[in-house]
């Protein structure tokens, strides 16, 4: 396989994964724009239409086939998330030690991944980065993380997630 062929295969697996991620948090309530995924569509003459409210393509004839997207990726997701957003918010802050406290967990992909990533703050008051696995609960990552990297680019709330 050469790299060009390599590299495509790497960005077609990356845009499916963040298309099943919007998707989940669009299916669980969670609006695309405060979970802080952004997904643009460009076809190959670059000007489709999107609807503003769900995102999907509007150009073209108006058709309802019989597999709609948003529900069947969200099942297929939901089936392997066996964590709650709670119980990930828990092992976050043990992760951090004694009276440490979670302040943000959202769920996100890092490096392809469904994760969640939860800001914990600590008994010193020190902010902390935890990922946790929505599938089985373990830490993947925990590390002191610094303010002007949780809000800059790249930070928890920055626009590319957590940790990269």
């Amino acid at each position: 396989m050469n790299t060009r062929t390599t590299k495509m295969n790497s960005i077609k697996w990356n845009l499916v994964v963040l298309v099943a991620a919007a998707v989940l948090l669009v299916g669980i309530g969670v609006p695309a724009s405060s979970s802080g995924i952004s997904i643009q569509k460009v076809n190959a003459q670059g000007a489709n239409k999107t609807n503003a409210t769900t995102g999907y393509f509007t150009s073209g004839p108006n058709i309802t086939g019989s597999i709609a997207m948003g529900p069947t990726i969200a099942k297929a997701i939901a089936s392997q998330v066996h964590v709650s957003l709670a119980n990930a918010s828990t092992t976050a802050e043990k992760a951090v030690g004694t009276n440490a406290h979670a302040v943000a967990v959202r769920i996100g992909v890092v490096h392809g991944f469904l994760v969640y990533m939860a800001l914990v703050v600590d008994s010193s008051n020190n902010f902390h980065g935890d990922i946790i696995d929505p599938g089985n609960g373990k830490v993947l990552s925990s590390s002191p993380t610094s303010m002007g990297t949780m809000m800059g680019n790249g930070g928890m709330m920055g626009n590319e997630g957590m940790m990269k």
